[in-house]
């Protein structure tokens, strides 16, 4: 989990690759319960709102994939054609009961399957049903991978990574079409697969061109907070698709924020568990290193509201009658040269902190651990 929250292209053709998707939710969601119950208290209690909103409906989806996962590994029968009939009439029942502006996510794609004893990659997806103020409904798909060059536009060298389908009536969104949606990201291991009504080969062909087919008639809305990314460089899809969401949902400076609290702790927490990271080698520690860094640098306001609520933390342990006094024993006893030399240290550990670092092939291991935070 620390190499997808912290990784990139680094990680790709290693065994930091892949993770279950029920592992990313339960890791986001509580990302999440931190920034909106105190834990990460650089939030507005504007922000802290959205971000409770956000944490109820990844709450759900958990749940979801938690059911879906079970599935995935039973043996077709009678029963199991049943139990996609009841979950699709769940979703529908989730569908009818949305007021304007409500929405909530299930958890899409496929599982990873063999076909002739060749492996077939799985991937992950989000896929979001949002009830608007006239009636209708919209229904938004987050991908960061497979499917993106040949369903998704393209923008120089990235792609429209959430598409969003709007105008839709309920009639539309039926028990049908949730249940198609379920067997796809269920049913690709199960035995004589067969036996089910329909046969839903795991590929983006069967999501795009025949699940998403009665969309096809309302457009694709391109929006302007679409969200506009490169492909996943590695297999990182189960996290990168509840990122693409956070940040289609969240106001940019808001989602920055919480990108940069999740890495900064993610970052801490292996530093002070050296197991979490035993497959993380000095080469990949030290690219995660600049690419953190690199964000750093990226989300400048993110990064300064960050140190501002860490300074200010700081600052409450010194009891505030002190303050005065001390800063005047400071002020009279510390001389010039000491003040100029404390200065510098604090600007180096500035820019130790927010700043370009030597390249890690200069340093050890437990170096970089040690500059994560």
């Amino acid at each position: 989990m620390i190499a997808h929250v912290l990784g990139g292209a680094e990680i790709r053709d290693s065994k930091l690759e892949c993770n279950v998707f029920t592992n990313s939710l339960e890791f986001a969601t509580l990302e999440l319960y931190k920034a909106c119950n105190e834990v990460y208290r650089c939030f507005t209690s504007n922000e802290k709102q959205q971000l409770q909103v956000l944490h109820t409906q990844l709450d759900q989806c958990l749940k979801l994939q938690t059911t879906y996962s079970n599935l995935s590994t039973a043996k077709v029968s009678q029963q199991t054609e049943q139990t996609l009939v009841s979950e699709a009439k769940k979703l529908h029942a989730l569908t009818e009961s949305l007021k304007a502006g409500e929405s909530f996510l299930i958890p899409g794609g496929w599982p990873g399957t063999k076909k002739d004893q060749t492996p077939i990659a799985g991937h992950a997806m989000l896929y979001k049903i949002e009830k608007k103020s006239n009636g209708k409904f919209s229904f938004t798909l987050y991908n960061s991978g497979l499917g993106l060059q040949d369903y998704h536009r393209k923008q120089d060298e990235k792609y429209a990574c959430s598409m969003q389908h709007s105008n839709i009536d309920k009639n539309t969104l039926n028990q049908s079409f949730f249940k198609d949606l379920v067997q796809l990201r269920v049913a690709a291991n199960w035995k004589n697969r067969s036996q089910l009504s329909k046969e839903l080969p795991p590929s983006p062909k069967t999501l795009y061109k025949q699940i998403l087919e009665p969309l096809s008639t309302h457009k694709v809305t391109i929006s302007p907070d679409e969200v506009i990314r490169a492909p996943q460089q590695a297999q990182t899809c189960t996290w990168q698709c509840i990122t693409l969401w956070e940040e289609h949902s969240l106001k940019r400076d808001t989602f920055e924020l919480l990108s940069l609290c999740t890495k900064m702790h993610t970052a801490k927490r292996w530093k002070r568990q050296a197991s979490d990271g035993e497959k993380i080698t000095k080469e990949i520690a030290g690219k995660m290193l600049e690419r953190l860094n690199q964000e750093k640098q990226n989300f400048p306001q993110a990064t300064k509201r960050l140190y501002q609520y860490h300074g200010k933390k700081s600052a409450r342990t010194t009891p505030e009658k002190d303050d005065g006094r001390l800063a005047q024993q400071a002020k009279k006893h510390i001389p010039r040269t000491s003040t100029l030399q404390a200065k510098k240290s604090e600007d180096q550990r500035i820019n130790k902190r927010t700043g370009p670092v030597r390249s890690y092939k200069d340093l050890s291991t437990d170096e970089i651990r040690n500059l994560f935070y």
